[in-house]
């Protein structure tokens, strides 16, 4: 039990990175499949970040938290909401958001999962931010490669 933010932090450090690679394959799925069908239904989350995400003893997550969740009407734009960290760069930058901003976050967490670090971390809150707004992000570890690769990059990248 707990979220994905106690396995980050605990359990994920002591994994080789093939085991945490796994993880981010098996976690990143779920988690897209369950915001796919938020999505299906014009429904975005708004504050996907590891503290939402909860897992049950078998390592299936759940899908938490949707205080800030809203109904989209199409691809219409709506006010950011959510964690700093986790918000893609047209919530930073425009105060924007759509269904592609949670396709961002799931992406961070992703390779957060299978780095242990937030791939835009800066020195401060500030550095981070702007590392968010300009698409500066850590070059993803030699492990990582091919078309999983260029998937996560995608999602990150705006």
């Amino acid at each position: 039990g707990g979220s994905l933010r106690e396995l980050i932090d605990k359990d994920l450090k002591k994994m080789s990175d093939k085991d945490r690679k796994m993880k981010g394959y098996s976690f990143g799925y779920q988690v897209l499949m369950g915001t796919d069908v938020l999505h299906s239904q014009g429904i975005i989350h708004r504050d996907l970040k590891p503290e939402n995400i909860l897992l049950d003893k078998y390592g299936n997550i759940k899908i938490a938290d949707f205080g800030l969740a809203q109904k989209l009407a199409s691809k219409q734009q709506l006010h950011s909401a959510g964690t700093l960290n986790y918000a893609p760069p047209e919530a930073a930058e425009q105060n924007k958001m759509m269904a592609e901003s949670d396709v961002w976050s799931i992406g961070v967490i992703i390779i957060e999962v299978i780095t242990g670090e937030h791939p835009f971390k800066g020195q401060s809150q500030e550095e981070t931010i702007n590392n968010i707004k300009t698409s500066k992000f850590k070059p993803l570890p030699n492990y990582i490669q091919g078309e999983f690769r260029t998937m996560l990059e995608a999602m990150i990248s705006q």
